[in-house]
């Protein structure tokens, strides 16, 4: 049999895809990758749909072998890895011929790497995902010596890049954006969430990430010791049980609870807390109602996304664009909307609605930054190396221009192209300054 031979698996290692939807009504929760940016990133780097099966591995200790000629990619916590004791890149494309063994080392910093491949691990999927829950034990069993896992067939698509640029990972104090309620009444001291620090306990796992006081910092108090009628409970929720010290919620997380929540992590903090170690301080701040605009939806499975598809060019110099919105598996929604200008489309929609836009193309920057258009966001592969290319001979920007609000593939500050002029006869939905474009 044709696949992926496992030899040891470390502490934990688990089959994971970006969890099933749809089911919460029946009593069956999301799950999926703990770290959905990481899975993602290298399904892309291989070639497969972000949302393909792959190994999520905890800590590391890894060792599998190819049964045939294959393409892999680790990514998430640094985990050094080796193909027939060489090393081998970290979020990069490795080949493995047949018979070739690889192993992984243990991660120096963050807590799971994910480990795909080209085709997808194609082991039947219970209720429409692949994925092991660890709290209902739906889906495949943790991964043990000696199994061999089946391989679907390769894609089409090919990825660009050999390597992606990511961020490093640290075990440095993590800071996690919060908003609060619904339940935050139900405290005495609610501000002390954001107040002092905390740290991740050696209980966390899949389901929660538990928090401990450091030092003498105040716990929080509820008001009273009364029970809460069982209510809906979601990722990134904040749950506070009467030791005072609270569970965020992760990918494995209960979908009703009792316990008063007194505050939800925004979602865009939610993989890196999944990276989080024992020991660790996460550092919990207030998000303002303007930093919940500019973070806006992160790659979450439950997210619309809005395709964005170009069409000819007018008398007066504008695009005309075909607007669909359509499920995270890509079904529509409802039916497509043309408009006029694809700039104004794109204003209209990103200001009113701070979608998960989709490109069928590379081409379809080029009008958005002739017009002026801000591009701020790159998690495309193709995309990232078509504006990294326009940017040849161009300073990089400042560091402080920076900033993690939505890791991905790779994150630029806003730019302009200087051989790109604005068009001679503009449109007069010419975007504001303060326009954002979001290439997921």
């Amino acid at each position: 049999m044709n696949g992926l031979e496992i030899l040891e698996t470390g502490p934990l290692s688990l089959i994971q895809d970006l969890g099933r939807i749809g089911h919460l009504r029946s009593g069956v929760g999301v799950s999926g990758a703990a770290d959905r940016r990481s899975l993602g990133l290298g399904n892309r780097l291989v070639g497969n749909d972000e949302s393909a099966a792959g190994i999520e591995v905890l800590l590391g200790g890894l060792s599998l072998r190819s049964r045939h000629s294959s393409t892999i990619a680790f990514t998430g916590a640094p985990a050094q890895a080796y193909r027939d004791g060489i090393p081998v890149g970290h979020a990069s494309v490795i080949s493995l011929r047949p018979g070739q063994t690889v192993h992984l080392d243990y991660a120096p910093s963050g807590l799971r790497t994910y480990l795909t491949v080209r085709g997808g691990i194609v082991v039947p999927s219970v209720l429409g995902s692949r994925s092991t829950d660890t709290m209902s034990g739906i889906g495949p069993a943790p991964l043990e010596p000696g199994v061999v896992l089946p391989i679907g067939p390769s894609p089409l698509a090919f990825s660009p890049v050999d390597l992606a640029p990511v961020p490093p990972m640290t075990n440095e104090t993590l800071d996690l954006r919060v908003v609060f309620g619904p339940r935050a009444d139900r405290f005495t001291n609610p501000e002390t969430l954001v107040q002092g620090r905390w740290e991740v306990s050696s209980d966390s796992d899949r389901i929660g990430a538990r928090l401990g006081r450091v030092g003498t910092d105040e716990l929080l108090r509820r008001t009273d010791d009364t029970e809460l009628p069982t209510e809906g409970v979601a990722l990134g929720s904040i749950q506070v049980p009467p030791s005072g010290q609270p569970v965020v919620f992760l990918a494995d997380h209960p979908i009703t609870g009792g316990y008063p929540v007194v505050g939800v992590v925004a979602d865009a903090d939610i993989d890196r807390l999944g990276q989080a170690r024992p020991g660790q301080h996460p550092v919990c701040r207030c998000l303002s109602s303007v930093e919940r605009c500019r973070v806006g939806p992160c790659r979450h499975t439950d997210v619309v996304r809005v395709v964005l598809v170009p069409g000819s060019t007018t008398s007066t110099g504008a695009v005309t664009a075909t607007v669909l919105r359509t499920d995270p598996g890509g079904t529509p929604l409802a039916d497509p909307v043309e408009y006029p200008d694809l700039i104004a489309a794109v204003r209209t929609i990103e200001e009113a609605e701070h979608p998960r836009w989709v490109w069928p193309s590379t081409a379809t920057v080029y009008p958005l930054l002739r017009a002026g258009v801000r591009v701020q966001r790159c998690h495309d592969i193709s995309l990232t190396r078509a504006i990294l290319g326009m940017r040849v001979g161009k300073p990089s920007p400042p560091a402080d221009e920076f900033d993690d609000d939505r890791l991905g593939l790779f994150d630029t500050a806003p730019f302009s192209i200087p051989s790109l002029s604005p068009p001679s006869s503009p449109s007069s939905a010419q975007p504001s300054a303060r326009t954002r474009v979001w290439i997921c």
